[in-house]
């Protein structure tokens, strides 16, 4: 076993090599489109706030909870989670090593933008203005740091770095579209105002251009040592999902077998390979 091991890194080692030396975030339409992206949800912000206030539109979207299942509710607001994002790259991370490095600088970025500005702006959520009956909440009632929207940040960050790998332009679309319903699901649930999901969604994609800027020039997470770190902190995160359903309990289940699943693909596409080749007659000598 520690020969397959080891055989293992080496091949890891040398994926990890060719990766650092191609340019893999340069590109440049990807970075128009982000940018395009995150000044259409300023100006759509500010055209709320300026005729409606910061509460406006909310009362609309809201409305269109009335037709859709709890269920549903819940698990397509739970993918804005920041463990969802790790179960989706650690399905990916062996075959994109550039995808776990961007998130985890992506998330750092994150984190220290959302802690910051939350706190400081301090607005009231949905449950402390509005009256109990007079909209549809789902799951806890949070009052406090309303903006930005967390999940909002979190999902964008997610489907900006796929755009990065993807260059086919109905797959980016569609990637977007399901951004935006992710993020408007917490207006749906009665989480957040509508600008908190446009400023945070905006928010997300400026942490991923910066995380951009900053893996152009530190391959840290690129090389063995920092891809392992960061997939074991991962790893820890999805392990999590087995007793966490982040407020909403119809999701834990299924987001259970998700988490494992996504856990044992993970360590299959890092040593199965190896593995599979030493059973071969002609290798297994080599190995042994």
């Amino acid at each position: 076993m520690s020969k397959i091991l080891s055989q293992s890194w080496l091949n890891l080692c040398a994926d990890l090599s060719l990766v650092r030396s191609q340019r893999v975030f340069a590109e440049k339409s990807a970075f128009k489109s982000l940018s395009a992206v995150i000044i259409l949800h300023v100006l759509l912000a500010m055209i709320i706030y300026l005729t409606n206030g910061y509460h406006g539109a909310f009362q609309t979207i809201n409305n269109l909870s009335a037709f859709i299942p709890q269920v549903i509710l819940q698990w397509i607001t739970f993918m804005g989670d920041m463990v969802f994002p790790a179960i989706v790259v650690l399905f990916l991370s062996r075959k994109y090593p550039q995808l776990v490095w961007l998130i985890f600088l992506s998330s750092l970025i994150g984190l220290l933008l959302t802690h910051s500005v939350k706190p400081l702006i301090d607005a009231s959520r949905p449950a402390a203005v509005l009256a109990e009956n007079s909209f549809y909440l789902v799951g806890k009632a949070v009052h406090q740091n309303s903006f930005p929207s967390g999940h909002s940040l979190t999902i964008f960050v997610l489907c900006a770095i796929l755009v990065y790998l993807i260059e086919n332009k109905l797959l980016r679309i569609t990637i977007y579209c399901y951004a935006l319903l992710v993020a408007f699901s917490r207006v749906l649930v009665g989480a957040h105002w509508p600008i908190d999901v446009l400023i945070g969604s905006a928010f997300g994609l400026i942490t991923v251009l910066l995380a951009v800027r900053i893996a152009q020039s530190w391959s840290w997470g690129l090389r063995p040592s920092g891809h392992f770190c960061i997939v074991s902190l991962l790893s820890v995160a999805v392990f999590k999902t087995f007793s966490y359903d982040g407020g909403y309990p119809l999701v834990q289940p299924l987001a259970a077998l998700i988490a494992l699943s996504s856990l044992m693909i993970c360590i299959y596409n890092y040593i199965g390979p190896t593995f599979i080749t030493s059973l071969s007659p002609a290798n297994s000598s080599q190995l042994k």
